[in-house]
């Protein structure tokens, strides 16, 4: 036998792993979807789970895959690729991606909870849209109520009266 046939068979010539994981982050530590494509469960990844941040919709994903089979109570986007930063929390994830957003609603929208938990602070805030006065609280909870605003920096006035004076090119404000 050659030494190096010895080498190989003594220690396997470092070219077996002892797992899937250790076979991808080994030889494959590009695909962050290398553990799933090789047969393997998600949750054996290092991201499984941890927050990404989805800019379009100003709120951040699980990375988890998008699969109805999954019982997982998570807002899945599918695997977070390799280059993507991923977060332990939603909040730390909105924090650190979407730092002009409101952050209640960009936690909210990032974990399913949107309509469910926002309360809002029951200021009145404009909508530019609209050219209106309307309120951040709860959709549900009554015909002014818009939700919270999107963007950090919109004065939040104490009642609509006070709004309605800002909204000066407006005619009929009520």
């Amino acid at each position: 036998m050659t030494l190096l046939i010895k080498l190989i068979v003594k220690n396997n010539g470092g070219y077996i792993k002892d797992s899937l994981k250790a076979c991808c982050d080994f030889y494959y530590g590009w695909n962050s979807n290398c553990v799933a494509e090789g047969g393997g469960s998600p949750a054996q990844t290092d991201s499984y789970l941890e927050f990404y941040a989805n800019y379009p919709n100003l709120s951040c994903h699980q990375s988890c895959p998008k699969d109805e089979d999954l019982v997982v109570e998570a807002n899945c986007g599918g695997m977070a690729s390799l280059w993507m930063p991923t977060y332990k929390s939603a909040k730390e994830c909105c924090k650190n991606n979407f730092n002009w957003v409101n952050q209640e609603k960009c936690i909210a929208k990032s974990t399913g909870t949107e309509s469910k938990e926002y309360e809002g602070t029951n200021g009145w805030y404009i909508n530019v849209e609209w050219d209106a006065c309307v309120q951040d609280c709860h959709v549900d909870n009554g015909d002014d109520c818009d939700g919270p605003p999107d963007w950090y920096g919109k004065v939040l006035y104490d009642s609509k009266k006070e709004c309605c004076e800002s909204l000066f090119w407006v005619e009929e404000c009520y």
